[in-house]
């Protein structure tokens, strides 16, 4: 559940750290009225996990992208996200819940499921390069925003293949 209050008073801790609303904003990349309304708790909807990690990033330390999931209500994400960039096995639990398959076949998904990574991220570096060659100006919101999705992304791909190398050990031994 949306604690926007906690998110209020985080948002306000960091945004001491700055010399105005208006310059967070702009560090951010979060819209200054987003960030006004947020901090009045005038929405009841969180951010999201993008936006949250761009408030991370932003934060001088403050916070993290993971307490900023927790106080948004995103722990199902948090505990998920938390367990493939670990490599952790119980994420298989996770993603083949219901289903019955040998472990080549989930060596199988889970190829398939990083190949489909692998083409998003491919996609955000062709965006990038695309708004590089417009306004950097008006485009510096929509590149940062890219290069989180190019980081969480990354994340996950070595996470899967950590436990795709995990699976393949198994199949050897």
């Amino acid at each position: 559940m949306f604690n926007k209050e906690e998110f209020s008073k985080i948002l306000l801790n960091i945004q001491a750290n700055y010399n105005n609303q208006e310059d967070f904003a702009k560090y951010s990349g979060i819209g200054r009225t987003s960030i006004s309304q947020y901090i009045n708790c005038k929405i009841e909807i969180p951010p999201k996990p993008h936006l949250l990690e761009k408030i991370a990033q932003s934060s001088k330390g403050l916070t993290n992208y993971n307490e900023l999931l927790w106080v948004c209500g995103y722990k199902q994400m948090i505990d998920e996200y938390s367990l493939l960039v670990n490599g952790d096995l119980k994420y298989l639990d996770k993603l083949f819940e219901g289903k019955e398959l040998n472990t080549d076949e989930k060596i199988q998904e889970l190829n398939k499921l990083k190949d489909g990574l692998v083409n998003y991220l491919n996609s955000c570096n062709n965006q990038i390069e695309e708004l590089k060659k417009r306004d950097k100006f008006l485009v510096q919101d929509s590149i940062a925003t890219l290069n989180v999705e190019i980081k969480i992304t990354n994340e996950k791909i070595n996470g899967l293949q950590k436990i795709i190398n995990q699976l393949e050990e198994k199949l050897r031994n």
